[in-house]
């Protein structure tokens, strides 16, 4: 009896140090990646790889809705990480190209 009132306080604590844990893990990378998430990283890479890209077609090699893509990109622009332009002929139809890269970034 005492042996499994033993355990289980052993995993209460467990999943509260979990919980404290997560988010600080999640901290530390963003703040190790220049304070980008692994999607924003994933999607400038992307960007820097393809050249100007579309969003429908970033957000097809990112594997992500639309939306979503468009929430990144608005993200990186707003750190002057990429910029937007229009497409000739074609209003709607943005494309993503990188920007300058900041201090410390290496291509």
């Amino acid at each position: 009896m005492a042996r499994q009132k033993r355990e289980d306080e052993i995993a209460e604590l467990a999943e509260r140090l979990r919980t404290i844990i997560t988010p600080l893990a999640r901290q530390l990378r963003q703040h190790a990646n220049g304070g980008l998430t692994p999607s924003l990283l994933s999607a400038i890479g992307t960007i820097a790889r393809k050249g100007p890209i579309t969003l429908g077609d970033l957000a097809a090699q990112e594997r992500v809705s639309p939306p979503m893509i468009t929430k990144v990109v608005a993200s990186l622009e707003a750190q002057g990480l990429v910029e937007r332009t229009a497409r000739r002929g074609f209003r709607r139809l943005g494309l993503a190209a990188t920007s300058g890269w900041p201090d410390g970034w290496r291509r």
